[in-house]
């Protein structure tokens, strides 16, 4: 096998572990043990300190625990979201600068008031730094 196709090999296997991994991540079963072991460790802790009906105040925080690991996809799908659109604005920012040559204060008092006047403005461009 060349050094090519050895390094080939070694990213599909990781690959495969990756889809694994992640597979695992958004399993049911792993929801599932780990609500049930979180249930164990409140319970058998609640007991250990002598809470009344420990093995029902128990259910509470496992729930919540679920609740929380079931929602979190959601979020970071949000959170990926706004990240992208936030570098998207910075390379518009960038590209605008770039194009009117301009500094990035100008840029954003530029960009601010016309979005506050919503395209209403008489704002003029100008190409370069002379007047």
């Amino acid at each position: 096998m060349t050094n090519l196709e050895q390094r080939l090999a070694k990213i599909e296997q990781r690959n495969a572990r990756v889809e694994l991994d992640k597979a695992w991540e958004g399993s049911l079963v792993r929801m599932g043990l780990l609500a049930w072991f979180t249930f164990l460790a409140i319970g058998l802790y609640l007991s250990a300190i002598s809470v009344r009906e420990p093995w029902l105040n128990a259910i509470v925080p496992s729930v919540g625990f679920m609740l929380s690991t079931l929602t979190l996809p959601f979020f970071k799908k949000v959170w990926v979201q706004r990240l992208t659109n936030k570098n998207k604005k910075d390379i518009e920012l960038k590209d605008f600068l770039g194009a009117w040559e301009m500094t990035e204060e100008e840029a954003k008092e530029i960009k601010g008031g016309l979005a506050k006047t919503r395209g209403e403005t008489d704002v003029r461009f100008r190409h370069g730094r002379n007047d």
